[in-house]
């Protein structure tokens, strides 16, 4: 899709990766999807570039840049993988503060949109509304097209049912 205006801020390095200990997964098909209760801080950030240090051409001034960084996020994130591999390939991040989300590419990066929050203040019901109904599209934009053929659609919205289940278990703790 042609666009005039940039879509998001395109980043070649890897997103941030989940926590499999703390992060429930919901088989639906050919799709899992992830409920991460999350943190992110300076020091998470730092660890995630130091241990994809290749990623950096400067890792020293990404370092330096990353610990001048006033941040302490926490939210819900939803990961969406595909089953037989377990990549991702969208990661919404359900934080109050700056609720976003990716178009994860495998071994390509990632697109980090930020949401709305003024026209849309409800993020939670909006993700889980594009994962019932835009799931297929932004599969495909975000380089996993080869999946969409095998979404089973009763499947997503028994799934998606459970994700709900379990973010509003997260945040009533």
């Amino acid at each position: 899709m042609d666009r005039l205006h940039d879509f998001g801020k395109r980043h070649g390095t890897r997103p941030i990766a989940h926590v499999d200990e703390v992060t429930r997964y919901i088989e639906a098909g050919s799709v899992v999807f992830g409920i991460e209760p999350r943190q992110l801080n300076s020091m998470v950030l730092t660890a995630h570039k130091t241990k994809n240090a290749e990623e950096y051409e400067n890792l020293e001034a990404e370092i330096a840049r990353v610990a001048d960084l006033d941040f302490d996020l926490s939210g819900v994130s939803i990961h969406v993988f595909d089953a037989a591999e377990r990549n991702e390939y969208l990661r919404f991040d359900a934080f109050p503060e700056d609720p976003h989300y990716h178009y994860v590419t495998p071994n390509s990066g990632h697109t980090l949109v930020a949401f709305d929050d003024v026209a849309e203040p409800d993020f939670v019901g909006w993700v889980l509304e594009r994962l019932a109904t835009q799931l297929a599209p932004m599969l495909e934009y975000a380089g996993g097209g080869g999946l969409v053929a095998t979404l089973d659609q009763a499947t997503i919205d028994a799934a998606v049912v459970q994700v709900r289940a379990i973010v509003d278990e997260l945040a009533a703790q």
